[in-house]
């Protein structure tokens, strides 16, 4: 995962994938920067709501892509999402990226790309990352929605209590008592890990 909070971010093209990593990207980035040849109205709207809700810097740039023109755009960018639909387009932003050592993902080819964008999952401190690497985008938001299904029926706040019990354990010395009780944890119950924290253990 990449920490993003202080950075900006240039998405290139602001179709369906784009506003997705442009929701991906809200409250994660201190800028985000977009340009788009052409933006849908429905689409527009729901920028103007994520701006509304957000205290990311988002500006739009609603112009067909020029290296020259927004040149200010890409060269104050940490990282580049590009999403259009033109490969020869793509391929241009791409090498402007490498030669300029700036980390990209082309949404077109995973394998022309920096890193993996994946799909997240967070139920308080559990944190979920899904990929496809790129095969199957439509596949990766069905795994997201079965895993919500499962997580649902999860007691979530045992996290918690998992997080002070490991912490309880790692403060000791005894090395392999300390060693069983980590491995013993996760099926523990919750009545036993609130033992584990309140007790001298070792």
């Amino acid at each position: 995962m990449l920490n993003l909070t202080t950075k900006s971010a240039l998405i290139i093209g602001l179709g369906a994938v784009g506003l997705r990593k442009l929701k991906g990207l809200v409250d994660k980035s201190a800028n985000i920067y977009v340009i788009s040849k052409e933006i849908k109205l429905e689409t527009k709207e729901q920028v103007n709501r994520l701006k509304a809700q957000s205290d990311t810097n988002i500006m739009i740039i609603e112009e067909a892509l020029d290296l020259n023109k927004h040149y200010k755009y890409l060269e104050n960018s940490d990282i580049i999402f590009i999403c259009t639909d033109n490969i020869l387009l793509n391929q241009e932003i791409e090498t402007y990226a490498k030669s300029n050592k700036i980390w990209y993902l082309r949404c077109d080819d995973a394998t022309h790309s920096d890193f993996i964008n994946p799909i997240t999952i967070q139920k308080q401190e559990l944190l979920l990352a899904i990929s496809t690497s790129g095969a199957s985008p439509i596949y990766c938001q069905y795994l997201k929605s079965e895993i919500e299904k499962v997580l649902e029926t999860l007691d979530i706040d045992k996290l918690k209590l998992l997080d002070l019990a490991r912490k309880k354990i790692k403060s000791q010395n005894d090395y392999e008592t300390k060693a069983k009780l980590l491995e013993k944890l996760v099926h523990m119950s919750k009545e036993e890990l609130e033992d584990i924290i309140g007790e001298e253990i070792l």
